[in-house]
């Protein structure tokens, strides 16, 4: 039997499964695989595992499904009764290139179309569910869909553009706050920088809240990473017509006041970390990024960032690279405003003679 210590669940598993009307023998063997299997199994690797039936939101189930698969971290699909609606969702997830696990109890007979996928086949015996059998068999599975890092293919056929995608090097997630649930954002961004992070935001200062900000960028920076913060300048003339509304401006210079000091604290104690104020020009996204991925928000005069689409996208896109262009312009024409380390030096340029920049931020308090 396999044992390890149960991670605390941060990350959200949608389970597409056959549900029943109560007291029908469909619900009670979706509860039992649920409760009996996925459940023990997903939460020893950090998820919370929820069914379609369990929302509590308002409005139409279905679109909270959809919602759930193709925004979810992790999928479980159990295929049995020849659930058409099942399969319909399971068609989703595949076009979508989701993370996907397929559950099917053994004497269920697969359509030709899915049995050549990698299925864990289980039973609801007493002596394996004592033992866990399929419960290690799944955590296993979880742990090697894991390694993929959502480089997930549409398995109908190599290089198809995925469902809600932009193609290679891109993944859209409806709602930063979707972004921010997976784990992508900020938290392994900084932790899987090697060169540099760079975030840019009006504000950037909820990033300080997050538990153990200061220890991963203290932890990057011991990696040899640069990095680079830049906000708006208080007395930045555009910023009045970058807020929702008029009565937060006053605030709003307040808290980039603030959030200033401790990005120079962080300056003052660590060489490597760089303040650029914008007193010229303005940011009209909100990004974190690294030297090979971001996560890039636009801004909307209709919604707060937490509540608005969010794109990943890798090194290799066009998005980045003018993403990163955008920033160099903004630093440049803000030479005066810019506040580095204790050592004074700048981060290298590149072979295009452009510095390395970064940004984002997670929450942008606007």
């Amino acid at each position: 039997m396999e044992s390890e210590p149960r991670e605390k669940p941060n990350k959200r598993c949608f389970v597409i499964s056959p549900i029943g009307p109560d007291g029908s023998l469909v619900r009670e063997h979706a509860d039992d695989v649920l409760e009996f299997i996925i459940k023990p199994a997903v939460e020893r690797v950090g998820y919370t595992a929820e069914r379609g039936d369990h929302t509590s939101l308002p409005g139409r189930i279905s679109n909270h499904m959809f919602d759930r698969i193709l925004d979810d971290p992790l999928l479980i699909a159990v295929l049995n009764f020849d659930n058409a609606n099942v399969f319909y969702e399971l068609a989703v997830a595949h076009a979508a290139a989701r993370p996907m696990i397929i559950l099917c109890e053994r004497n269920q007979t697969l359509p030709f179309d899915v049995k050549d996928q990698r299925v864990i086949y289980y039973d609801l015996r007493p002596r394996p569910l004592l033992t866990k059998i399929y419960e290690n068999e799944l955590v296993r599975a979880i742990k090697e869909v894991e390694k993929l890092e959502g480089r997930i293919e549409v398995p109908f056929r190599a290089n198809l553009s995925p469902l809600g995608g932009f193609g290679v090097g891109f993944k859209l997630y409806h709602k930063l706050l979707n972004a921010v649930t997976e784990g992508t954002f900020p938290h392994n961004i900084i932790n899987e920088a090697n060169e540099f992070v760079c975030f840019s935001g009006t504000v950037l200062g909820s990033l300080h809240t997050l538990a153990g900000f200061e220890q991963m960028i203290t932890a990057a920076i011991k990696r040899g990473c640069r990095i680079e913060a830049y906000v708006m300048h208080e007395d930045n003339p555009a910023l009045p017509e970058m807020l929702m509304d008029d009565s937060h401006v006053a605030e709003t210079r307040r808290k980039i006041v603030g959030s200033s000091e401790r990005w120079l604290d962080l300056a003052r104690r660590h060489p490597r970390v760089t303040l650029v104020k914008l007193r010229r020009g303005q940011l009209f996204h909100q990004v974190t990024m690294n030297e090979s991925r971001m996560l890039f928000v636009p801004y909307w005069t209709s919604r707060m960032p937490n509540e608005a689409p969010a794109i990943a996208a890798t090194s290799t896109s066009v998005l980045y690279a003018t993403v990163r262009e955008e920033l160099d312009a903004l630093r440049s024409r803000n030479r005066a405003t810019e506040s580095a380390g204790t050592n004074g030096k700048r981060a290298p340029r590149t072979r295009g003679g452009a510095h390395h920049t970064g940004h984002p931020a997670a929450r942008l308090e606007r």
